[in-house]
């Protein structure tokens, strides 16, 4: 039941993390990885973003206001990318590059949104996938698929508490599959929210 649902979740993740509250958390995840440290670059125009004064040197320093667990949750996804990323042929470096749909297309030749008020397409993206940046792009794919296996989890659960209730394994796997595909669950498995986490 896990690997049905993780699956069928993977198959519809986009490939990029689209939203600049699910970039702020993996920009937490990198920062974790990379740095030991939770700091972060932010986004323009201060997007989900507390700045506080350094002290010692009066610097801003960025940090997200989004809770911790669920960038610490992804940070088997960014390591993965890490791991896979040499294995990647010069075709393969180009895949990231590419929005989806040709509306996104279109909006790659507009300036980058700064600011919640933007009304562009949900399709621009909030950070860099050209060449030189790869890397990026690839690890922020791999760690977007974290709510899959999350969802698909929540799905197993739901099976689970099903049969703990007394429900027997055709009327508790109905339920699972209807909490896998008839609710939000669906939709939140292709994000980079922390909702799956919380539910």
């Amino acid at each position: 039941l896990f690997a049905a649902f993780a699956s069928f979740y993977v198959l519809f993740t986009g490939g990029h993390i689209y939203t600049p509250d699910g970039v702020l958390m993996f920009q937490v995840t990198e920062a974790l990885v990379e740095n030991g440290s939770v700091e972060i670059p932010g986004l323009g125009g201060g997007l989900g973003t507390v700045y506080v004064a350094d002290p010692g040197t009066g610097r801003q320093r960025a940090y997200s206001w989004y809770g911790l667990a669920y960038s610490l949750a992804a940070v088997p996804g960014y390591l993965l990318g890490g791991l896979l990323e040499p294995l990647a042929t010069a075709c393969d470096r180009t895949l990231l590059d590419t929005p989806a749909t040709r509306q996104g297309r279109q909006r790659t030749l507009d300036p980058a949104p700064t600011t919640w008020d933007d009304q562009r397409s949900h399709r621009t993206l909030y950070y860099d996938t050209t060449a030189p940046s790869f890397g990026l792009a690839f690890r922020a794919f791999t760690a977007s698929l974290t709510n899959a296996f999350i969802a698909a989890g929540a799905v197993v659960l739901v099976f689970s508490i099903g049969l703990r209730l007394g429900g027997g394994t055709r009327a508790s796997l109905l339920a699972a599959c209807a909490a896998g595909l008839g609710t939000l669950l669906w939709h939140y498995a292709q994000t980079f929210f922390s909702e799956p986490l919380a539910a």
